[in-house]
């Protein structure tokens, strides 16, 4: 992907091209576990707001150009499009849903309350980072 803006710090520069990782993992609590990501691949075209947290080291000279995010709940990533998202309730025991009906979101939430919070959360960052 093309670097076309850069807010902080001196490592990347405006035209770079980079690839991005993502750090796996859930997290694990005393009574659950959950998916950490919460947000959907990136596509092709759409253009995003990546809060990176450094480069990733790599003994392959072709990952030169790789870079992770912070280790959050939920990386980084806000499309600067607003995409439509399918909400699934889920049960308590059984968090599954299949990935073909909610390919389209950009956030896996499962309710309209957290998604409108992401929504909010999103728009503000937008809005600093134009």
């Amino acid at each position: 992907m093309e670097v076309l803006e850069v807010y902080r710090g001196d490592e990347l520069t405006v035209g770079d091209e980079i690839a991005v990782r993502m750090r796996g993992g859930f997290l694990v609590f005393e009574n659950m576990s959950a998916n950490v990501h919460f947000v959907n691949f990136m596509q092709d075209g759409d253009e995003y707001l990546l809060f990176l947290e450094r480069k990733f080291e790599s003994p392959d000279p072709k990952e030169d150009n790789h870079y992770i995010f912070s280790d959050l709940i939920i990386p980084g990533i806000f499309n600067y499009q607003d995409k439509d998202h399918t909400i699934i309730e889920t049960s308590q025991g059984d968090r599954y849903v299949p990935y073909k009906e909610v390919k389209d979101n950009e956030f896996f939430v499962s309710s309209e309350e957290v998604l409108d919070e992401l929504m909010k959360l999103k728009h503000d960052l937008l809005k600093q980072f134009p």
